[in-house]
């Protein structure tokens, strides 16, 4: 557990250090984070037991949840259109940024002193798909708006 703690932790720092720093917008490329993260979650969650339909109606509720914190993120992140290069630019601010960490290290403090009590197990996965929802939250509230900006 604390291997897989250390790895989330590891890919939290890049997350943090890349959302801080502007980047151009590629709507090419803003489903592929999603997409892994969504592939690491399901994998979390087969791995944590059974799942059943309160499970999943959990899960739904939690990414929906997700969804609506990623639109705010998004709202706070700043989208710019360079008009020299002709490029759609976005930066996170730190509000932003800790909002996502928060989520995660909540998740990440739930695991550690929750042991494997299947309650604590489900809260935990729950947490994981609010942060899948608000990735996916924030990246459509990017791609809005980089169409916005391109018409």
């Amino acid at each position: 557990m604390m291997l897989s703690n250390g790895i989330y932790l590891l890919i939290m720092l890049v997350i943090c250090f890349r959302l801080a720093r502007e980047k151009t917008i590629r709507p090419a490329t803003l489903w592929i984070v999603p997409a892994l993260y969504a592939i690491m979650v399901l994998q979390n969650t087969n791995q944590t037991g059974s799942v059943n339909l309160l499970h999943i109606l959990l899960y739904v509720v939690s990414v929906v949840i997700g969804l609506a914190v990623g639109i705010w993120r998004g709202q706070l992140d700043k989208v710019h259109w360079n008009a020299a290069t002709g490029t759609v630019t976005s930066q996170s601010p730190i509000s932003g940024i800790a909002i996502l960490a928060g989520i995660v290290l909540l998740r990440l403090t739930i695991d550690q002193f929750g042991g494997h009590d299947h309650r604590v197990l489900l809260v935990s996965n729950a947490l994981l798909f609010i942060s899948l929802g608000s990735v996916c939250g924030r990246r459509f509230l990017n791609y809005t708006r980089f169409k916005q900006l391109q018409s």
